[in-house]
This record gives C-alpha cells, structure tokens and sequence, in this order.
C-alpha cells in the first residue's frame, strides 16, 4: 500500500464523518449544518463523480446526500419556506449541467473533475463562514457543527496533498484550507469560549459562596 493509497482512504473516512455528523447534527437541531447553496453543489459533484469517475463510496456519499437533501426539503416544510424549496430542486438541476459543461472544457476529463471539485470546494467554504452568523443568532453551534468543520477541513487538507501537483488546484485549495480554518476558529471560539466562561461564573460563584 502506497502514502497515496492511504491518504485515499483517509480522505474519504474523513468526508464519511463530515456527512455523518451533519445528519446527527441536522436531526438534533431540526436545521441544517450545510448551507442550501452548498448542499446543492456538492450534490452535483456527486452526480458528476457517480456517472463519470465511479467508485464504490460514491454510491454511500450519494445516498447521504440524497438523505441530506430530504432532511433540507423537510426543514423548508417545517419553517414554511416555500420560496427557499422552489429554489432549490432547479439550482441542483443548473448546478449539474454547469458541472457537466465545464467538465467537458478540459481535455483531460480528470484534472477538470478535480479542479472542478477544488472549485465548488471552495465555494461552499465562503458559504459556511457567510452562514456563521445566522447559526450563531438562532444559537445552533454546538458539539456536531465543530465536527462538521473539523473533519471538512482534514478532508480537505488531505485531498490538496493528494492533488498539489495541479498549479489551479494548489491556488485553490490553499484558499479552502483558508476560510476552512477561519469557519473552525470561528465556531471553536463560540462554543468552548462560552464554556469556558461559564465555568469561570461557577467558580466565581463557589467561591462568593465560601466567602
């Protein structure tokens, strides 16, 4: 087994988790970890990669996508957001032939499938901090979003070591791992912050107590 092999692998045990945790997050919180914009791009790589590059785990990614997109359309129902429903079936529709027309740009159909994935990638990292603060007014960062944020940025990390040797991949991939850190900063600041505060408030409180 090659240092390729198993960065593979823990490329995709660490996307696998990234999934599992934004469905334990989304049940827990009846909201979404992944932003809709993000959900439906990385829907269409999904598809992309499912009839273009099959390999074995996209039939899982692909399912947990498919379940991903239901618990978002359900979460539109619920709220009663019809507006953000209608968008968002013909956005995954156009997402897909975008990502089919500018697959087909490049000659060398698998540098344009992996630029493209770095592309969307870092898309939906832009897409995660802009959400930040709508998570953070409806108080929905806990435990589960930080291990979304983690396990994306290990995955990413990962996957820019396996494809540096791409000049347009290493531009973009650095720009994720950028806004990656600055999500992961952003919400371990908000949740251990606020703990950590208030085990100083109880602390403080023993002691006024003692006093």
């Amino acid at each position: 087994m090659t240092i390729r092999d198993i960065l593979l692998i823990l490329l995709t045990a660490f996307w696998t988790l990234t999934y599992i945790f934004a469905v334990v997050y989304a049940f827990r919180n009846k909201t979404h970890a992944i932003p809709p914009f993000s959900v439906s791009l990385n829907f269409a790589w999904e598809i992309i990669a499912l009839f273009y590059y099959f390999e074995y785990v996209d039939i899982a990614w692909i399912i947990v996508d498919v379940f991903i997109v239901a618990l978002l359309i359900k979460e539109f129902i619920n709220n009663k957001n019809k507006k953000s429903f209608l968008y968002l079936i013909p956005f995954i529709c156009y997402s897909i032939i975008c990502a089919l027309l500018f697959n087909k740009q490049f000659s060398d159909g698998l540098s344009g499938y992996i630029f493209l994935s770095f592309a969307m990638d870092l898309v939906m990292a832009i897409d995660f901090n802009l959400e930040f603060k709508e998570k953070q007014r409806l108080k929905k960062i806990d435990l589960m979003l930080w291990l979304v944020a983690l396990f994306k940025l290990l995955g990413d990390a990962t996957a820019l070591t396996i494809y540096r040797m791409y000049p347009l991949v290493l531009i973009f991939g650095i720009a994720v791992l950028v806004f990656n850190t600055i999500y992961i900063y952003r919400v371990s600041k908000n949740l251990f912050g606020k703990q950590q505060k208030k085990t100083s408030v109880k602390k403080s409180k023993k002691k006024r107590k003692r006093l």
